[in-house]
């Protein structure tokens, strides 16, 4: 679909190639659609030259709003989110450590209103012990939708896996698996739906809520939209058993890269040359650096120069373990993100000179980039000024 987000059980912008098709099949649910065309494409790609190489991007909608499930996986959850979001942050923090994803000195970013010493954005998430039982259980309910969104994207996961290994694919295609953004926190605390229509096919809901995408992004502060960790940090699991070296097997490395380190990698791989032109026009730089040696097990930084971003006037410099990070139209903070994950302890006015190194690296980023002042860029944006509280 063309849009940018779109119905699970009857997308109405649905395309193959360039010509709009209509969904087919009972009980219709994009994310298995998606995967059996890719199944499709590497079936025919098998057939027909499968002494080359590949190159599969899938992208599924889920778990992007609208939440919608299917009914067996909405009822798989149901009643697992009972406990509430600060016992269930404590708890995922806690399993974070327990696996190594995260320092074990990390500490959980605060629940939005419980305090303003961060300035976090958007209305604030009441206790859950202050809610009454039946708004506890439609929490439950639109957490079981969105747990259930994601259920499925790992059992199409899985099917895609099982192909390759069918075909013999499976130990020499490199894969990588992350998703685009944190949570997103676009609708009022409790969500956008109704009780009655999620676990329904062919039904569901908006948006499940600020109060559940702070969970979702525990323990990081703020959300899609924002360049906080909340908003940037995206795992990336690698599979490759013919490249990657065995007893770097189930490993993290705790490195940090960024989308076009991706392109760079493929690139990489593929012994394939990034053309200097296209359509008669210089092909522009990369910041992008190849994964490939670290995937190998060189511990030598990814990244040696900042790397810079920007969205909706939110900016971001990342250099080694100091990143700084804004507000639109507010002042800079600045973290060691290495030992404060959760960007609680900002050091901008203890680092002066580290802060105008910083800004001065993401003033010229910016140039060099033509990245537009909000100001002026807002009024080509797909949200529309004033419409989300951002």
């Amino acid at each position: 679909f063309l849009e940018g987000t779109s119905d699970y059980f009857n997308p109405n912008d649905l395309h193959r190639d360039n010509e709009p098709i209509k969904p087919e099949g009972d009980r219709y649910y994009t994310t298995d659609a998606f995967t059996r065309e890719a199944v499709h494409y590497l079936q025919d790609h098998e057939a027909n030259q499968d002494q080359k190489p590949f190159f599969l991007y899938l992208a599924y909608n889920a778990p992007h709003f609208p939440m919608q499930a299917m009914p067996e996986d909405y009822q798989k959850y149901r009643g697992r989110f009972r406990e509430g979001w600060e016992v269930l942050r404590e708890k995922i923090m806690a399993r974070q450590k327990e696996m190594g994803l995260i320092p074990e000195n990390t500490l959980l970013s605060l629940r939005p209103g419980a305090s303003s010493r961060l300035g976090s954005k958007g209305d604030p998430v009441p206790a859950w012990d202050s809610m009454s039982p039946a708004q506890q259980d439609s929490m439950d309910a639109i957490m079981a939708t969105y747990a259930g969104m994601v259920d499925r994207i790992d059992q199409n996961v899985g099917k895609l896996m099982a192909y390759l290994q069918e075909t013999g694919e499976w130990d020499n295609t490199l894969i990588f698996f992350f998703s685009d953004n944190g949570a997103e926190a676009e609708s009022a605390v409790f969500g956008d739906f109704q009780l009655k229509d999620l676990g329904q096919y062919g039904k569901g809901g908006k948006n499940y809520g600020r109060a559940w995408a702070t969970v979702s992004n525990t323990p990081f502060r703020e959300y899609k939209h924002f360049v906080h960790q909340g908003g940037i940090q995206s795992p990336l699991i690698v599979h490759w058993p013919a490249g990657i070296n065995s007893g770097m097997n189930n490993q993290i490395i705790s490195q940090y890269g960024f989308f076009p380190d991706i392109v760079e990698t493929c690139l990489d791989v593929a012994s394939a040359t990034r053309p200097a032109t296209m359509n008669g026009q210089p092909v522009p730089a990369t910041d992008g650096r190849s994964l490939k040696k670290a995937l190998k097990g060189d511990k030598a930084p990814i990244h040696t120069q900042p790397i810079c971003c920007e969205h909706e006037g939110n900016r971001m410099v990342r250099d080694g373990q100091w990143k700084l990070v804004s507000f639109f139209a507010e002042p800079w903070e600045l973290y060691n993100v290495e030992t404060d994950r959760s960007e609680s302890l900002n050091l901008a006015e203890q680092y002066p000179e580290l802060v105008e190194k910083l800004s001065k690296a993401y003033d010229d980023w910016a140039a060099r980039v033509g990245a537009q002042p909000w100001t002026t860029a807002k009024n080509y944006s797909v949200y529309p000024p004033g419409k989300y509280n951002f």
